[in-house]
């Protein structure tokens, strides 16, 4: 690695983040990406440095994307942490993790229009796909305790996840307002439409070990 390479790498990657996600793909060129620029006053970004850190504009798009869906999915794992352990009502508990991922998402405008303008574009399929179902994966451990044993833990986590994300950008455009009631319009369309999923067992406040 070049004399200062990860500080490069980082501004790199959080420069490709800040143009896709303010701007889309047509302005995060390799002269865009590193015209934003580096914290250090002792470093110059230079376009070679895409290609020699990671290979080609299109692999830095992808590292882009992982980096946010490590971020985006670490803090579900985290918000989820004591779930079982939270004494509150299951359809509580519910909401608590709702509210959480709500307003996290809410406050990263740049960060989440980045991530949805990767997930929905050709790169995404061509680089990415495989980490992502990877990281998916990662997280059926620590939701298909809430749910029936019968139930795609997966497709469930991955398509609310994406509704979240696709309810947040209309918040940003300015279609709906940021406001309690339309995120309670929002958890209970969620909630309703997964309770047919839910381990009966669950919903009455125990674990299903207790069966």
């Amino acid at each position: 690695m070049m004399k200062n390479g990860n500080v490069i790498r980082e501004a790199l990657l959080e420069n490709t983040i800040r143009l896709i996600g303010d701007c889309g793909f047509e302005k995060a060129t390799t002269k865009g990406i590193v015209s934003l620029g580096i914290d250090d006053p002792n470093i110059r970004l230079n376009e070679v440095y895409i290609y020699r850190i990671f290979g080609s504009k299109e692999l830095l798009y992808s590292e882009a994307f992982s980096v946010l869906d490590k971020e985006l999915f670490a803090f579900v794992r985290n918000s989820a942490a004591n779930f079982f352990d939270d004494p509150c009502p299951f359809v509580e508990r519910i909401r608590n993790l709702f509210n959480k991922l709500w307003r996290f998402l809410l406050g990263n405008e740049c960060r989440c229009r980045c991530y949805v303008r990767f997930y929905y574009s050709a790169y995404f399929h061509e680089q990415t796909l495989r980490k992502h179902r990877e990281l998916l994966d990662s997280q059926e451990s620590v939701f298909s305790p809430i749910f029936k044993d019968e139930a795609d833990v997966i497709t469930i986590i991955h398509t609310t996840f994406m509704t979240l994300m696709d309810f947040a950008i209309r918040v940003y455009n300015g279609d709906i307002e940021d406001n309690e009631d339309n995120a309670y319009h929002i958890f209970n369309l969620l909630y309703y439409s997964l309770s047919s999923y839910f381990d009966p067992i669950v919903l009455e406040g125990r674990r299903k070990s207790e069966r």
